[in-house]
């Protein structure tokens, strides 16, 4: 091989990889995020792997370019685990007048 056939392939591995987004997802948010997939249509589910310690799955989404790959990890994040941040504070219960010494 040609050092210029090498670095076409290498190059287009390096692509790939930059356009693969990894998401979290646990068990009751597999419609969000086909929902969230439908936005970015050339996306596609390339990998599901369960999670060891959590009830979810790990989810590899392969999308045009690495800007929509980026894009769709701060979609996924805003919908999801951000969403999911603010569910939990709202129900921790207020420790307003408690010290803790």
């Amino acid at each position: 091989m040609r050092y210029f056939e090498i670095a076409r392939l290498y190059s287009e591995e390096r692509q790939k990889f930059l356009s693969t987004a990894t998401l979290y997802v646990l068990e009751g948010e597999w419609e969000r995020l086909q929902a969230i997939l439908k936005q970015f249509r050339s996306a596609e589910i390339i990998e599901v792997r369960p999670l060891c310690r959590f009830s979810g799955m790990s989810v590899d989404v392969c999308c045009r370019s690495s800007a929509d790959a980026s894009r769709l990890l701060g979609v996924w994040h805003d919908n999801s685990i951000d969403a999911l941040c603010r569910v939990a504070a709202e129900l921790e219960p207020r420790s307003e007048g408690v010290r803790w010494d």
